[in-house]
């Protein structure tokens, strides 16, 4: 059995666990990497927007991922798992609408907290080379909050932007500012303005960040040891990283949160 996970909480401003504060960066080291829906409790409208919203996620990812050397990300066609989090060679995206846990049979101490939207569980291969991800999971809270593919629909939070954040996790990202390699040393001198993976992304402005900005890419590059190229040029000027972001509604109490989990063996 795995042991348990060290965890990173956000709720509107992010608070760091002491054990993942000293852990090394994560990152993959394949070429492609694939992720698979798992629409066993889902309505078939709702898996065809889980499965539309994380593929234009991986969309949005895709132009920085390739000039960063980060893997390209292939998404399966969605299957019926209800497997839950656990270490099974799979990385599972689960909208989870019954109960907020890591799986349907997690004890309640075990849940996840309430006003987190999203979180992605990083499983490292130990004895690998240092800080290989074997595998991740991303879950989305629908139990508490209901989702649309760009937040348009009154009453919905924007499920793209979300995952969009959930994929910067999977990469090895960490939120700005938090002490781990990935960000600088030890957290030391980031710049904490408000992008993708930050965790007050879907509620910080006036409309999610639902890709990637020129901070987020520059920490990716250096993640995956390139540096950032220059931005093409236009008549317009240079073009940004960010792409298209959504609109949505503001927030008011909700966050983002990523676990680690090593494994000794496969």
């Amino acid at each position: 059995m795995p042991p348990r996970a060290s965890r990173v909480a956000a709720v509107l401003l992010c608070s760091t666990s002491s054990a993942l504060a000293a852990a090394a960066p994560v990152r993959w080291f394949q070429p492609e990497v694939s992720l698979l829906v798992d629409c066993a409790d889902l309505k078939p409208e709702q898996c065809s927007l889980l499965v539309r919203s994380l593929q234009s996620a991986v969309e949005v990812w895709r132009r920085t991922a390739e000039s960063c050397g980060a893997p390209r990300l292939r998404v399966l066609p969605p299957q019926q798992v209800a497997a839950g989090v656990r270490r099974d060679g799979v990385n599972l995206v689960t909208l989870r609408r019954k109960r907020w846990c890591p799986r349907s049979e997690s004890p309640e101490a075990d849940c996840h907290p309430s006003q987190l939207a999203g979180l992605t569980s990083q499983f490292v291969e130990q004895g690998a080379a240092p800080g290989a991800l074997a595998e991740a999971d991303i879950d989305i809270n629908g139990v508490r909050f209901k989702w649309s593919a760009d937040g348009s629909v009154p009453g919905t939070l924007s499920l793209t932007a979300l995952l969009a954040h959930e994929l910067g996790h999977f990469y090895g990202l960490t939120h700005p500012g938090e002490s781990d390699a990935s960000n600088g040393r030890r957290g030391a001198n980031v710049s904490t303005a408000l992008r993708l993976m930050s965790p007050e992304s879907l509620h910080g402005g006036s409309r999610p960040i639902a890709a990637p900005l020129a901070a987020d890419a520059a920490v990716l590059c250096r993640l995956y040891g390139r540096s950032l190229p220059a931005p093409e040029r236009s008549f317009s000027g240079p073009l940004a990283w960010t792409g298209l972001a959504f609109a949505g509604i503001t927030l008011g109490l909700l966050g983002f949160r990523h676990a680690r989990r090593a494994t000794a063996g496969g």
